[in-house]
Parts: C-alpha cells; structure tokens; sequence
C-alpha cells in the first residue's frame, strides 16, 4: 500500500495544495497510516471467490484540512466490490487528524490520492 499526493492541475479547490513544502502527515507517519489500514479495513475483508475474479485495486480521494481533519472522502475507482469500498470509505472517514501541510510556513489544506490494494491470499 502506498499513497501519494495529487500532481493534477484540475484541482477543484484552488485553496488546496498540491505541492506543498511540508506535505501532510499521518500520525505516526507512513508505517503507522499503513497499520490503521490493515487493521481497519483489511483485516475485516472477507473475499467470496466469484469476487475475486473482478477485484480490483480501489483509490479514494482525501483532503486534510489545515486543521488536519480528513474531509472530502470520495472513492474514484471502485474495487468492484461496493462492500469493500464502503468499508475503505468509511475508515478514511473515521481516520484520526493529520498533521497538516506548509508552504512558507503558512499551515495549508492538501489533497491526497489514496490506494488500497487486496492482496489475497
């Protein structure tokens, strides 16, 4: 798993960074964002083998606000299975808050572009 911030020019808010000096940090960091997802979301998939076949890799769209609040969740490519993606939703959603973006010093409201990949096993 792994995510990344937005390059794209067709951001719907001018107001959010793209390219910030200090991007927005998940408490703990990378590793600790990638233990809330497994054990928010994939430690509760149960995969049937017909679902298999279709699924896919999901992305969802984030925005921390300057206040570090996840806001604005948006699931942008279906996994295939709405249960899963519903699941991935709500768990950004009920993420705890970031440590917000900088840019000049000056806190800033940043999107990021957030995978999950299921890996089955």
């Amino acid at each position: 798993m792994a995510f990344g911030q937005n390059k794209s020019k067709d951001t719907i808010n001018p107001n959010i960074l793209i390219d910030p000096d200090i991007m927005a940090e998940y408490p703990g960091g990378t590793k600790a964002c990638m233990t809330y997802i497994r054990d928010s979301v994939l430690s509760k998939i149960n995969i049937t083998e017909e679902e298999s076949y279709s699924l896919r890799t999901a992305y969802s769209k984030i925005t921390i606000t300057e206040s570090g609040k996840v806001t604005n969740v948006r699931i942008i490519r279906s996994s295939n299975v709405p249960r899963v993606d519903s699941l991935f939703k709500s768990a950004l959603e009920k993420m705890p808050n970031w440590k917000p973006a900088l840019i000049n010093g000056k806190i800033q409201s940043q999107d990021f572009n957030f995978p999950l990949k299921i890996e089955l096993k």
